[in-house]
């Protein structure tokens, strides 16, 4: 038929007889085809599964795939439900849409190991693994904030080297005060009563190094494991700036020019530090892990805090008697962490030995961590 019958036609390309119909009509059933398409359900982590700690209420949140277009109101019916009837949900009916985020709360009393199954619309949609854990090595936030606090009240005494307490070098005694906090115990951990300052216990300092407390803290079972790094980079540049000074104001002021510069740890050894953490984070639950350690083996004796309460993110914070450190941030970021700490702690040591008149010899770069753990 004659094209500009169409043209001229009453119906025009909505007529079902115009040879443009049938190929609308199918881009219409397409288009509804996708529209209508149920979206899927996972976690907003990206993880396949869960790992939360037994005895307490856990908050998950969910995402729901897609890109929302609606202002207000859910499109589809969610439902959360638990095959161990010993699992609390908070809330398990929910209205979502497309690209929402909504989340509930997780809850067992026991270790256990169990599913949850996400309904969509009455249809399946997800199945998550989920393991309730009681690890001995991992803490929750209300250990942490009660061993920070210790921290923070130690940090204004220390900075300003208050004697009788606080007049020496104070960094394994707040380490230890702080482990004392965190496990409750003032028998086997150095341990002062806020405000008199008076000691909880005959433990003292003399003759001892940091790795005689740590192995003694390992010998009475509060240690999981060990690491030890040592793979540092001494620029020989930056060290001959500290030893070659004709004067100790000039040995004082090459050492605060090399304060950052000294030891290096290479991109590859970087990355094999971070690999370690991420081992001891994996198959353990949602919560904090706690390192006592030291650098520049035993010049500074540090506690290490990594936060992985959202397994996605993890961070690490770094902390000694003056509180924290400037070294914290992504996990991923941590071997810079122990470069930084590592090479003012050696520049220190190195400055320490051009007054002392013994820069035929400099100190080693080894780190070692013990990581805590309840007994």
């Amino acid at each position: 038929m004659d094209t500009d019958y169409w043209k001229s036609s009453p119906f025009g390309e909505e007529s079902i007889f115009h040879p443009s119909w049938e190929e609308k009509e199918n881009e219409k059933i397409l288009t509804n085809n996708i529209s209508n398409k149920t979206p899927t359900i996972s976690l907003e982590s990206g993880q396949s599964k869960l790992l939360l700690p037994a005895g307490r209420s856990n908050i998950v949140r969910f995402k729901v795939s897609g890109i929302s277009k609606r202002d207000i109101g859910g499109k589809y019916s969610v439902e959360i439900n638990c095959i161990d009837h010993r699992v609390i949900i908070s809330t398990n009916k929910f209205e979502v849409e497309e690209g929402w985020v909504f989340m509930t709360c997780l809850e067992s009393e026991i270790v256990c190991d169990t599913s949850i199954a996400i309904y969509i619309n009455k249809q399946i949609c997800n199945s998550i693994p989920v393991k309730f854990l009681n690890s001995k090595d991992v803490f929750q936030e209300e250990s942490i904030d009660l061993m920070l606090e210790e921290l923070n009240y130690i940090k204004r005494y220390a900075d300003k080297h208050v004697p009788p307490e606080y007049d020496e070098n104070y960094c394994m005694q707040a380490a230890e005060r702080a482990l004392s906090v965190l496990l409750n115990n003032t028998v086997n951990f150095y341990s002062v009563v806020r405000d008199t300052h008076k000691h909880r216990n005959n433990i003292g300092f003399s003759g001892k190094t940091v790795y005689d407390r740590g192995d003694f803290f390992q010998k009475c079972g509060f240690v999981q494991h060990t690491h030890i790094f040592k793979n540092y980079k001494i620029n020989p540049s930056e060290l001959k700036l500290i030893y070659d000074s004709p004067t100790s104001q000039s040995a004082e002021a090459h050492y605060k020019e090399v304060l950052y510069k000294i030891v290096e740890v290479s991109e590859d050894e970087r990355k094999k530090i971070l690999e370690v953490f991420n081992k001891d984070l994996e198959n353990k639950e949602t919560g904090f892990h706690v390192y006592y350690f030291t650098v520049t083996n035993g010049f500074h004796t540090m506690l290490l805090i990594i936060n992985n309460t959202d397994v996605s993110k993890p961070t690490y914070e770094m902390w000694d008697q003056h509180g924290l450190t400037s070294s914290y941030g992504p996990l991923k970021d941590i071997g810079l962490g122990f470069q930084n700490q590592t090479s003012w702690t050696f520049a220190n040591s190195c400055l320490n030995r051009y007054n002392n008149h013994t820069t035929q010899y400099y100190d080693s770069t080894q780190t070692k961590l013990w990581k805590i753990k309840r007994k």
